[in-house]
């Protein structure tokens, strides 16, 4: 698994903060109020903190200028659900509550549309937060968005009209026991 991560620029950057975080937090979840912006500043336009409110309301919290200029619009306040096909929502109800229940880090890697001309790949890492009582219902992202390779055109073409987004990869990795980053779960769509 951490083959995967390293090949997306940062992802070890925020893995090695966020291990600083659990160090912090005595081997444990860190809480969101621990997460530092000054400390990850070069990490920034590519962050999001999300927060679980239940099965299907993932409400972003906050995002980074690169997430907003690439979506040309400001993503927070909205629900994360939003943007996933019908079909993929079972997945996703599913990947984001491994997360918070292991606890692990996810990965997930998806096509998508933006204002249906566009063409990107999206690669997630997520790791989780606890709330102030303890409750890990929050997310530290990071997304890496690219232009989309072309031999995946006919995939994304494929699409519907109204669909954003083609699930790759969806993938639950371990963040705390030996071997760290070992893949836990791959879920597939």
């Amino acid at each position: 698994m951490r083959d995967t991560l390293e090949k997306y620029a940062g992802f070890i950057d925020l893995l090695k903060y966020y291990e600083t975080l659990c160090d912090s937090s005595a081997g444990g979840i860190p809480t969101k109020v621990a997460v530092r912006p000054s400390s990850i500043m070069h990490l920034l336009p590519y962050i999001s903190m999300t927060e679980k409110i239940d099965e299907r309301h993932m409400l972003i919290r906050l995002t980074g200028t690169a997430l907003d200029s690439t979506f040309a619009t400001n993503l927070t306040g909205k629900n994360v659900f939003d943007y996933y096909q019908e079909r993929d929502i079972k997945l996703f109800e599913e990947f984001y509550s491994q997360i918070s229940d292991g606890p692990y880090g996810g990965f997930s890697l998806v096509n998508m549309k933006v204002d249906k001309v566009m063409l990107r790949n999206c690669a997630s890492l997520y790791l989780p937060l606890a709330s102030a009582d303890g409750e890990t219902r929050f997310f530290l992202n990071m997304s890496y968005i690219e232009p989309l390779d072309p031999s995946l055109m006919e995939d994304v073409e494929a699409m519907s009209e109204q669909s954003i987004a083609k699930v790759k990869a969806v993938k639950v990795f371990n963040l705390f026991d030996a071997p760290k980053y070992s893949l836990v779960g791959s879920l597939n769509s």
